[in-house]
C-alpha cells in the first residue's frame, strides 16, 4: 500500500489490527479500537512520514534483511528456547 501511495502522490490510511502494530503505534493509533482508528481517519488527519526504498521497493516502519526470519526459523525448531523469564 505504501509503494502505491507514494507513486500515487496520495494518502495512506492505517487500521490497526494483527499483533504488532508498530506503524500504527508509531502514528499515535489506538490499538485495542477499531472504531477510534476508523474515526481519525474519517477525521481527514494526515500526517507526512518518511519512507525507504530498497531493490525499486518502498517500505515504512520496517526493514529487514534476512536476519530476523532466520531468527525465527530457530527459535520454531527449537524446543528449549522460552519466553518464561522464570
Amino acid at each position: 500500500v505504501a509503494q502505491a501511495a507514494v507513486e500515487a502522490d496520495g494518502l495512506m490510511g492505517i487500521i490497526p489490527v494483527g499483533t504488532g502494530n508498530d506503524f500504527a503505534r508509531f502514528l499515535g493509533f489506538p490499538l485495542d479500537d477499531i472504531t477510534a482508528a476508523v474515526s481519525i481517519l474519517k477525521a481527514g488527519s494526515e500526517r507526512r512520514v518518511d519512507v525507504g526504498e530498497a531493490n525499486s521497493e518502498i517500505f515504512c516502519c520496517i526493514v529487514s534483511i534476512g536476519l530476523d526470519a532466520d531468527a525465527n526459523d530457530f527459535a520454531h525448531r527449537t524446543s528449549w528456547l522460552s519466553g518464561d523469564s522464570q
